[in-house]
Order: structure tokens, then sequence, then C-alpha cells
């Protein structure tokens, strides 16, 4: 993974808009559950752990895209050798989670939990490529 010092910048300036995106998506998640607890509407039980599930599908696919921007910017500070970078520790995953939109697709969720769970899939594919792309390099 050999970057030149104009394609580093590039880089960075990427993952930083990336990461931007992912804390703005992070803090609308945040106040979608504390507004959601604090006017828990009455919903039929199958409805309650349907939105729950896929709240906990928003959760996670954010809590990946973090974890990975926090590595590169880890590696792009010197904190971390490319061959660590490599380890699949620090690679993206849950994919069986995070790439799943059908269970989605055919529930009745609340239009800003959709909202947020698109735009969540959308940044996690996003992710998921860069980290293919860097890898692979």
């Amino acid at each position: 993974m050999k970057q030149t010092k104009r394609s580093g910048k590039l880089t960075a300036l990427y993952l930083s808009r990336t990461y931007d995106e992912a804390y703005d998506l992070l803090i609308e998640a945040r106040g979608f559950a504390e507004h959601e607890y604090r006017n828990k509407r009455r919903r039929e039980f199958d409805e309650r752990m349907i939105q729950n599930r896929e709240s906990f599908r928003l959760t996670s696919r954010l809590a990946q895209i973090v974890a990975w921007l926090l590595v590169q910017k880890a590696y792009q500070a010197g904190e971390l050798s490319t061959q660590d970078l490599m380890d699949e520790a620090y690679r993206i995953e849950g994919e069986r989670i995070c790439l799943d939109w059908e269970s989605a697709n055919d529930a009745e969720l609340l239009r800003q939990l959709v909202s947020l769970l698109g735009r969540s899939y959308d940044l996690y594919c996003c992710v998921q490529r860069l980290d293919s792309q860097f890898t692979a390099n």
C-alpha cells in the first residue's frame, strides 16, 4: 500500500469526509433513539421487535464504519503499519448483518429509521469498497 505524498493527502481528505459523514449519521441515529425511547409509542410486540432489530442493524453498521475509519486514521498518522492494516482484525466485517436490506424493506418502519438505514447501508457499502481497494494495493 504505497502512497505518494499527493495520493496520501487525497486519501486523508476523502477519509476525513467519510468520517464526518459517519459521525453526523451517528449523531442523528442517537437523536432518533433518544426520541423513540422518550416517546414510546404503543405498538404491537411484532412491530417493536422489528423496529429494535433494524435499530440494532443501524448500530452495527455505524460501529463497523467508525471502527474502520479510526483504523485508517491510525494508519495515516503512522500508528499502524501496512502489515497491521492487512490483518483481518482491522478489516471491515459484519456483512451478514450489515448488508441485509431485505428485512428492512419487508417491514413497516418509521420514516426516519428507514432514512437512517438507507444512508448507513450506502456508507457501509462505500467503506467496504474502500477497504477492498486499500488492501488490494
